[in-house]
């Protein structure tokens, strides 16, 4: 199913995909607060066949590894710019930031990693080799010239 023709729908949907609740979807879409009218807004076909596939989405997201789910996050942005309304924009903002977070836990958990593997105390032993060796040939070749 496509994006939502109503920028405000679609924001609406994405957030109760994303889990929120449906209040507070609906308030941050930009739609006044009232008495069941985010549930009412949910059980329109169109709206609930979006939140299902987003779900969906994020289903299989969850099965993806890191590179993935930010390359997913930001098709979503660009989507979003598309629409260049208020609701639009601040999903668009609030992706990009989950995107750039999730960029920062994958490095961190690529750190992690290299430092579990024990590579980095390889490099370093083979750093501390590599120089010590180097100053030994040049320690050789100072006691050549002075000889």
């Amino acid at each position: 199913m496509p994006i939502l023709t109503n920028p405000r729908s679609e924001a609406f949907a994405q957030a109760c995909a994303r889990g929120a609740r449906m209040i507070d979807a609906y308030e941050d879409a930009g739609f006044a607060p009232g008495n069941r009218h985010a549930a009412r807004l949910a059980r329109r076909p169109e709206v609930g066949a979006r939140i299902a596939e987003l779900r969906a989405e994020q289903a299989h997201v969850l099965d993806a590894g890191g590179p993935a789910v930010i390359a997913g996050l930001l098709r979503i942005v660009e989507a979003g710019a598309e629409l260049k309304t208020p609701a639009a924009m601040k999903e668009m903002r609030v992706t990009l930031l989950e995107a750039y977070r999730l960029a920062g836990e994958v490095a961190r958990g690529r750190d992690a990693d290299r430092r579990d593997s024990g590579l980095d105390e390889l490099l370093l032993e083979e750093a501390k080799f590599v120089s010590m060796r180097g100053y030994n040939q040049r320690e050789r070749a100072w006691e050549h010239e002075v000889a």
